[in-house]
């Protein structure tokens, strides 16, 4: 049985919880900065849409490598100076975005996704470690903070950005972050402190190594349910992440009356989707977590159908509006769904399931660039996401199904 993993002692636990939630609403500008710096990025380094696409699929390949390192580089390193290393390198990704050379840029963004893949799954396992009883009121907290980096982001670029110009914005971005990594380095670096950084090795991450977990996990995928709920996640990571990333291109193509404006419904977006998350536990007691996702895909349908349906400043706003809040739900649902069908097994199984989220980040958007690029339109590029959320809701009545033979099962 693996040891048990020892607390943060009080003052520690509050510094290093701090520095993480500032940390994490960075990582929300970060992750998400690549939609509104699109337009200036292809100006500037003269790019098609299917190159302009390789960016996307390089932050989000980069950060499943990151991710599935994780535990390697953690038993390494140690737990709270991979935090803070990742953090640097991060600093220096996002920095190097404003190089004149597109191959950097591809480069710089390989290395801030790499960096994302390490920070986001390590810093909810440190909060979730830190929060004690209060663990899941903290990850929700943690999360919120998060979504506020993501809505400010196509703001934030939106004033600074001017001329295609976004070099100066990246470098101060860049070292607000390096100053994070800085700060919890030196942090960690008192007294007492780096002895608990070393002890700090994930409870879930050690127990996904034991062969009673690995038996485990190979049982759960022997089960058709988890291949679905895998190619679910997939698919609606794609399509967030398509939709986040190429609306503000789309917008300055599509509407001369938002192109000032192009960051405004990717802001509207992520706002949509933060006010869904808050909401979700409301309509959970009204409906149950399958039929919420598939209600939730049928609204984010609705939200694309109008995107693509329109020129107008009220369609593209309100086309991000309900995109936003229909893909809210899904991701967080579709997960308890799976963890609850699994139970104890799930967590030692889960790890396949988050990794096929990030192939999807890194397929799906950059389909959507290839496609613009065959047929000459953005408006054609878009047809992916809209098919893609098709499928999304396909699968979700098969999970429904699913679900269902199972309770009659049970209930024989």
């Amino acid at each position: 049985m693996p040891r048990a993993h020892p607390t943060f002692p009080a003052a520690v636990s509050r510094r290093v919880s701090f520095i993480a939630y500032v940390g994490f609403a960075l990582t929300g500008i970060v992750t998400t900065m690549l939609g509104p710096l699109l337009p200036a990025l292809k100006a500037r380094w003269e790019l098609s849409d299917a190159q302009a696409g390789y960016l996307f699929a390089a932050q989000f390949a980069a950060s499943v490598v990151s991710t599935m390192l994780l535990t390697a580089i953690i038993s390494r390193v140690g737990f709270l100076r991979t935090l803070a290393l990742s953090y640097l390198l991060m600093a220096a990704g996002v920095a190097g975005v404003g190089a004149d050379s597109w191959r950097l840029g591809l480069l710089a963004v390989s290395a801030y996704g790499f960096a994302l893949g390490l920070v986001m799954p390590a810093t909810n396992l440190l909060i979730s470690e830190t929060g004690g009883a209060r663990r899941a009121a903290a990850l929700n907290i943690l999360n919120f903070v998060w979504c506020i980096g993501a809505v400010a982001c196509p703001l934030l670029f939106m004033i600074t950005v001017r001329d295609n110009r976004a070099a100066a914005p990246l470098i101060v971005l860049g070292a607000v972050i390096a100053i994070a990594g800085a700060w919890l380095w030196r942090s960690i670096a008192r007294r007492g402190a780096i002895a608990i950084a070393e002890q700090a090795q994930v409870v879930s991450i050690t127990e996904a190594q034991t062969p009673r977990a690995a038996q485990a996990s190979r049982r759960v995928w022997q089960s058709g349910f988890a291949y679905v709920v895998a190619a679910s996640v997939f698919l609606y990571v794609g399509a967030e992440n398509s939709i986040s990333g190429w609306i503000g291109a789309y917008t300055k193509r599509a509407s001369a009356e938002m192109a000032a404006l192009y960051s405004l419904p990717q802001a509207i977006f992520w706002a949509a989707l933060m006010t869904g998350r808050l909401l979700a536990p409301v309509w959970l007691r009204r409906l149950s977590e399958e039929r919420l996702v598939l209600l939730a895909a049928l609204v984010s349908l609705l939200g694309v159908l109008l995107l693509r349906g329109t020129t107008e400043a009220v369609g593209l706003l309100g086309g991000a509006a309900l995109a936003g809040a229909g893909f809210a739900a899904i991701y967080p649902t579709t997960i308890a769904i799976f963890m609850k069908y699994f139970g104890g097994r799930a967590g030692a199984s889960a790890a396949p399931v988050f990794a096929t989220g990030g192939l999807g980040g890194a397929v799906i958007p950059s389909l959507v660039g290839s496609v613009s690029d065959r047929y000459g339109s953005l408006r054609a590029g878009l047809v992916v996401p809209l098919i893609v959320n098709l499928l999304i809701i396909a699968l979700q009545i098969v999970i429904i199904a699913m679900l269902a033979r199972r309770s009659r099962r049970g209930a024989s």
